[in-house]
C-alpha cells in the first residue's frame, strides 16, 4: 500500500488538511493511498490529480507563500462539508 508523510512540523495539520479537501471532492483519504482492481484509471487519476493540487497549496504553505491559508481554509472547511449517504 502507497503510503505518504510530510515530514514537517505541522505534519497533522496537513494530514487533516489532505483529509478535508478530499472529501469536498467526495473523496475518503488520508495519508496511505487504498488502491483496487475494482478501480478505473478515470478513478485513480482523478484521486491523483485532485492529491496533486492539494500537494501543491502544502508546497505553498511549506515556502511560506502562502502562510496560514491552510490553516484558515481547514476551519472554513469544516462547516462546509456535510456528509450525507449516497444510498
Amino acid at each position: 500500500m502507497p503510503k505518504f508523510e510530510i515530514k514537517h512540523k505541522k505534519n497533522d495539520i496537513y494530514k487533516q488538511f489532505i483529509s478535508f479537501e478530499m472529501l469536498k471532492n467526495k473523496i475518503l483519504a488520508k495519508n496511505v493511498i487504498y488502491l483496487s482492481t475494482s478501480h478505473s484509471d478515470k478513478q485513480i487519476n482523478y484521486y491523483l490529480k485532485k492529491l496533486e493540487g492539494i500537494f501543491i497549496q502544502i508546497g505553498k504553505d511549506i515556502s511560506k507563500k502562502d502562510r496560514k491559508k491552510i490553516l484558515n481554509n481547514l476551519f472554513r472547511n469544516k462547516k462546509e462539508i456535510s456528509l450525507k449517504r449516497l444510498n
